[in-house]
């Protein structure tokens, strides 16, 4: 089951407006997200078993807005 919340759907549209996107990627029989930002992927490498990715993402954006809200661009 996948957990939102008010401020997950906020981090989202400020990170589709400012072109980030996060996405996972399989590696073997697991997956590791991949966020792109100005054109340029990045993958911590963690590996996410089927069942975990869809809740990481959610989250992932939800740190990418707090990590780079304040940062101009």
């Amino acid at each position: 089951m996948i957990i939102t919340n008010p401020e997950h759907y906020k981090a989202m549209a400020w990170c589709h407006k400012k072109r980030i996107t996060v996405y996972p990627k399989l590696r073997g029989s697991k997956y590791i997200l991949v966020h792109t930002r100005d054109g340029v992927a990045y993958t911590s490498g963690k590996e996410y078993n089927v069942k975990d990715y869809q809740q990481v993402i959610w989250d992932y954006y939800l740190y990418l807005f707090k990590q780079y809200k304040n940062v101009s661009s």
